[in-house]
């Protein structure tokens, strides 16, 4: 697609080519509209002018947005890999790019509520964003049913409201936008809101992850393994309070283990391991 350097990025540009690569042309479909509408990325900076100028909290615009994608879509794929259906197949509702498609829709709007408040924000994501999602949906899906264009957008809609680590969530869609949602801690990056320039745990254990990556786990019963480096131990408070309360609350809990080293030293992680993670001596 042609680059407008002003809306199109380089995350972006990562994100279409990772779809391309891997042959999910619906998917890719639905990132280039909502890559190329300028409304949107006003939307998200709106969404930081509320959040980090407001509130004084951390990002949750587009940046974050495009990194929850891009983790979506390695937890996906891998999932797929190791023959894990989405509840969109496993139902017969659609295949694996339907599937993938909403999750990126829901990725890409889940935070857009906070304009509204902090409290309840996916709920207030959800209203402001439906006719979009629908709108969008309609168009890339315009020669399919009624039917499946309203189940597609309900499941939008549901993945959105469980990315919440206090909900349950009861899809593999909803589960892959929960734990990617999670996994955007790194160097400053954490999803639990704390102030800028307040020293406090959060502050301190936020800039305490040096790096994460995801990949395909050691043991066929955990299909997804995700590597998390730490400077020093503040950033265990990271792994337990965020990725650990989301994993806890999805469907993905006893599919995913956690390795975690502090700058390249394994540790065990000492006060709170919840179902899922696997820390090493």
């Amino acid at each position: 697609m042609p680059r407008d350097s002003d809306i199109i990025g380089d995350k972006e540009l990562e994100i279409i080519s990772m779809l391309e690569e891997l042959g999910y042309k619906k998917s890719l479909e639905v990132v280039k509209k909502l890559f190329s509408r300028r409304e949107f990325k006003t939307m998200h900076r709106i969404v930081n002018t509320f959040v980090v100028r407001y509130l004084g909290y951390n990002d949750h615009g587009r940046m974050h947005a495009l990194i929850v994608m891009q983790r979506a879509i390695e937890i996906f794929h891998i999932l797929r890999e190791a023959g894990i259906e989405p509840n969109i197949v496993k139902y017969k509702i659609g295949d694996r790019d339907d599937s993938l498609a909403t999750i990126l829709l829901a990725a890409f709007f889940h935070d857009v509520g906070n304009v509204v408040h902090r409290d309840e924000h996916r709920l207030h994501s959800i209203y402001l964003t439906k006719d979009r999602i629908k709108e969008i949906i309609d168009d890339v899906y315009r020669y399919e049913s009624e039917d499946k264009r309203m189940a597609l957008r309900f499941h939008v809609l549901n993945a959105i409201y469980a990315h919440d680590e206090k909900v349950q969530a009861f899809t593999m869609e909803a589960s892959i936008l929960k734990v990617a949602d999670g996994c955007d801690i790194t160097e400053g990056r954490s999803r639990k809101p704390y102030n800028l320039g307040k020293v406090d745990i959060h502050s301190i254990s936020a800039l305490a992850v040096k790096s994460l990556k995801i990949t395909k786990g050691k043991s066929p019963n955990k299909p997804v393994r995700i590597e998390i480096d730490l400077y020093n131990p503040a950033g265990v408070f990271q792994i337990e309070e965020i990725l650990g309360k989301k994993l806890e609350s999805s469907l993905l809990k006893n599919l995913v283990e956690i390795h975690v080293t502090i700058e390249g030293k394994e540790i065990k992680l000492s006060k709170f391991t919840p179902p899922g993670i696997q820390t090493y001596p």
